[in-house]
């Protein structure tokens, strides 16, 4: 039996206490991202930038030779259709949440607020840090294309100066970042198709080397040709950096998802037929594996050297349109984690939009500063060393991120839309990323990839340590009205009699 109340005023209400009281967004009108401000082209200029395929060609399939030998082409082949199921989980998502937090949206909602936020504040580090160590890159390639006119350029401040025209772009227009991405892609790839013909036409080293060989295991034992795998997510990660665009992007849960698989899908099948056209294009896989820009050592082989210097040029825009979706993306999710909860408790001035640009203020400049940062964090290592941490740092993170968005997309479906598909496919998403993150933390890697390894699990303790140390986090970010389970189970019932 209940005890009655000694107050004559009736039974009194459970005390409220401050980390339980409801916090309403800050967000006005005016805070909020230009609505239907880029288009399906941009969102899916976006989605292919990181992935930069025109300046990966130019680099990666030599790498993968040395990994696996005659078996690259395989093992990019079998890297992009175990991509495509953790891709899955990302439509899952997209199609029905629009958030420029994306994957931090999408894992909250999923599993809950504090699983969310470490996993898109880590991400969120991992692609700055990719804006990062890419301008490196980029101004490494411009330093190379001045050399053979006798003109030596000091790499750093090219860097720098990749990075300064890359943060004045993308803070003028979201827009034009990213059909500045889809340009400087297309030309790229235009070129690349070009020198592959040649290639095709001439049949390849000394005239006899076309075949279907590349495809096979080439002697190499399974397990190497995994590895292989586990190198080709890097090469295919960044697609989901459309999500970013949930808020600016016209017709999100349509245009994100078709921008994902098309970016996927595009990026994955250049990868695969160039690989095979650089394999069957080289002596062997042996010497393809010592060339540090084999694209361009094609190029002027088959066609000449001012096709080979076209080849750098058309490497260099790929990446610096790599630099533009990198930042952009970084910059949007900061925007949403300020909004919900990471900011300060009066979060107005962090989440302050430019008036004529629509760019929010302070994320975007956190996000640049960091950036510029690494530029110069590994100056001692030169370009090489500097890409070299920087990317395997990035990419750690994100093959992390990729199970733990998985393991959401799961969760979400299990709560919202149980339907066997989505579970099997999902299934095997979980098996091939478990997988994958086994093979890159155990056996433990070599120096300086564990320090890159052990930094990338220090981001996500991090990540932990902001929501201990500051747990009003938690109560402001459930206040976000991104996510309505009841419009879920009306669509859900229109698609059921629509079937």
């Amino acid at each position: 039996m209940a005890a009655r109340s000694s107050s004559p005023e009736g039974p009194r209400k459970p005390t409220q206490t401050a980390a339980d009281r409801p916090v309403a967004p800050l967000v006005t009108e005016q805070d909020k991202l230009k609505k239907n401000s880029v288009s399906l082209l941009g969102t899916v200029g976006i989605a292919v930038g990181p992935q930069a395929p025109t300046g990966g060609i130019n680099l990666l399939p030599a790498i993968m030779a040395g990994i696996v030998a005659g078996a690259a082409t395989l093992s990019f082949l079998l890297g992009l259709v175990a991509m495509i199921f953790v891709a899955y989980a990302f439509v899952i998502f997209a199609r029905r949440i629009a958030s420029a937090g994306q994957l931090y949206s999408y894992t909250g909602i999923g599993v809950s607020w504090s699983y969310g936020a470490v996993t898109g504040f880590s991400w969120m580090l991992a692609f700055i840090a990719s804006a990062g160590w890419v301008s490196i890159q980029d101004g490494n390639y411009l330093v190379a294309l001045f050399q053979p006119a006798g003109i030596t350029l000091p790499w750093l401040w090219m860097s720098a100066l990749m990075w300064l025209v890359m943060v004045v772009l993308t803070f003028r227009s979201m827009e034009l970042s990213a059909i500045t991405v889809v340009v400087v892609e297309a030309i790229g790839v235009g070129l690349m198709f070009i020198v592959a013909a040649v290639v095709i036409v001439h049949g390849g080293y000394a005239g006899h080397s076309l075949s279907l060989h590349p495809f096979t295991t080439d002697g190499q034992p399974f397990t190497r040709v995994m590895a292989g795998v586990v190198f080709a997510f890097t090469s295919f990660s960044g697609f989901e950096a459309a999500g970013a665009l949930g808020e600016e992007a016209k017709r999100p849960k349509w245009a994100i998802p078709v921008a994902i698989f098309a970016a996927l899908l595009i990026s994955g099948s250049i990868y695969v037929f160039m690989t095979w056209v650089e394999t069957v294009g080289s002596a062997s896989p042996q010497v393809l594996a010592r060339q540090t820009t084999p694209l361009v050592t094609i190029a002027r082989q088959y066609i000449g050297t001012p096709m080979g210097t076209i080849m750098n040029v058309a490497a260099l825009i790929s990446g610096f349109g790599a630099q533009l979706a990198c930042l952009a993306a970084a910059v949007r999710v900061l925007y949403a984690l300020g909004r919900d909860g990471l900011g300060p408790r009066s979060r107005r001035g962090f989440i302050r939009l430019h008036r004529k640009f629509g760019t929010p203020i302070v994320p975007f400049t956190l996000a640049s500063i960091v950036s510029g940062v690494t530029v110069f964090a590994f100056a001692w290592a030169g370009p090489l060393g500097s890409v070299t941490d920087l990317s395997s740092y990035a990419g750690d993170i994100e093959i992390l991120v990729y199970l733990l968005v998985v393991v959401a997309a799961v969760v979400f479906c299990w709560k919202h839309l149980r339907k066997p598909q989505h579970f099997i496919v999902l299934g095997i998403g979980v098996v091939v990323m478990g997988y994958i993150v086994k093979d890159t933390v155990y056996p433990i890697p070599p120096a300086p990839l564990n320090y890159s390894m052990s930094a990338a699990f220090g981001t996500f303790a991090l990540g932990i340590l902001l929501l201990l140390a500051f747990p009003g986090m938690r109560r402001r970010m459930k206040a976000s009205e991104i996510f309505d389970p009841q419009q879920l189970q009306a669509e859900n019932a229109t698609d059921a009699r629509r079937r």
